[in-house]
């Protein structure tokens, strides 16, 4: 009886243990390379009587209200993890993404292209709390682009909280269901900001 619980317990353990390594090799598996991201980042042509240019209203990391004119078409990034209520990177593969969308933004085929960073949460929590985190969290990748060498100058943040969340969680989903969908929702999205007037 004891042996075979204990046989039991080692199965359990090595199952959580493979789970956590797919895991941890799915998410370094998503990390999109700089080559396939420039071609994602530079702007199509404007299609006929739809222009290229959307306001995005958001809240800036020091809390204020604002209105920035950007590219319509927005590059989103599921696939970079935060740390629980927090702005620090959760893991190696979300730092490795970030690293290569600054090298990216340095190619010279968006040199001197402005962008705008959004950070976008789920629906659990507080709406204004998930607001200020959103905003605070965008202003964090900001920062990291900076210190690899991205040009101030070239980017804005802005957080949008839960405002636009991607896939509803629906009364009778189940929980992995739901995170799965909340899991969506959870993003940093980058646009093209509009030129600057002469």
């Amino acid at each position: 009886m004891k042996t075979s619980f204990l046989l039991s317990i080692i199965a359990a353990s090595s199952l959580v243990t493979a789970a956590h390594a797919q895991r941890e090799s799915f998410e370094t598996s998503v990390v999109r390379k700089a080559d396939v991201l420039i071609i994602e980042m530079q702007e199509p042509a404007a299609a006929p009587g739809k222009p290229n240019i959307v306001q995005r209203s958001g809240l800036t990391h020091d809390g204020k209200p604002s209105t920035i004119a950007a590219s319509r078409k927005a590059v989103s990034f599921d696939n970079i993890f935060f740390k629980l209520d927090s702005t620090e990177l959760r893991d190696d593969a979300s730092r490795l993404q970030v690293e290569e969308i600054a090298t990216t933004l340095k190619s010279p085929k968006l040199a001197g292209t402005r962008f705008l960073i959004e950070g976008h949460t789920c629906d659990l929590g507080e709406v204004a709390h998930n607001l200020k985190l959103s905003a605070k969290r965008a202003e964090a990748i900001r920062k990291l682009l900076i210190k690899r060498g991205v040009a101030k100058d070239r980017l804005a943040s802005l957080g949008f909280g839960e405002a636009e969340i991607v896939d509803p969680v629906k009364v009778g989903d189940t929980l992995a269901k739901a995170e799965t969908k909340r899991m969506k929702s959870r993003r940093v999205v980058m646009r093209q900001l509009s030129p600057e007037k002469k």
